[in-house]
């Protein structure tokens, strides 16, 4: 996982992909877990692209295989075409968030 992680350190050096928002000033792109991996990067073309490239780089080194119909995809605030375009080019599946954030607010009158 460690040359994993060294792969996906190493893409942010290019100048067409871009962190997600709220990880850009940390500088992460990145977390593992056991036997999970989550990436977090800008929801453009390059950078998801870039993504799956790496993925596929570290599948030709380890023999570890990642196969894209099975990699989840969440999306935030990402226009409809470039989510589509992102999922026709990945051939990823678009997940959908196991939990909602609720707020509710209690007002007491007097």
């Amino acid at each position: 996982m460690e040359s994993l992680s060294r792969i996906l350190r190493k893409i942010m050096v290019d100048k067409n992909v871009s962190y997600h928002p709220k990880c850009g000033k940390l500088k992460i792109n990145h977390l593992i877990f056991a036997d999970d991996l989550m990436v977090f990067v800008k929801g453009d073309l390059p950078s998801v692209q870039k993504v799956k490239n790496s993925l596929t780089l570290f599948s030709q080194y380890s023999g570890l295989n990642a196969k894209a119909e099975k990699i989840e995809i969440y999306f935030r605030g990402v226009n409809f075409v470039v989510k589509n375009l992102i999922l026709s080019k990945t051939g990823f599946v678009e997940g959908m968030f196991p939990f909602c954030y609720w707020v509710y607010l209690f007002i007491q009158l007097d």
